[in-house]
């Protein structure tokens, strides 16, 4: 099945500006004996800003849409946090810091 793109996408320049305010991944940030890996299953440091993805964050749960696509709404984080869905208790903390740097 091909995925259609989205009409909100994420630019290179703006991947660029959340990788660089946010310096490592937003889980390693709040839980230090968490361990990033990519979508392969590979390890790597946490700061590691080239193998780093985004995670969307919407102002509150169950909103139905994905984020918005600005800096206000991302950051970084490795795939395995990512792609697991962070808790409620992290989403909450990915706000709070949203909130602070914006």
């Amino acid at each position: 099945m091909k995925r259609r793109p989205h009409a909100d996408p994420v630019t290179s320049e703006l991947r660029d500006f959340v990788l660089a305010r946010d310096g490592m991944c937003f889980k390693y940030r709040v839980d230090d004996k968490h361990y990033c890996h990519d979508a392969f299953g590979n390890p790597h440091s946490p700061f590691d800003r080239e193998r780093l993805s985004l995670d969307h964050v919407k102002d509150a749960p169950r909103m139905g849409k994905r984020a918005p696509s600005d800096a206000a709404h991302l950051v970084a984080m490795c795939h395995a946090a990512n792609g697991a869905v962070p808790s409620k208790a992290v989403r909450e903390l990915e706000r709070k810091y949203l909130q602070e740097v914006s």
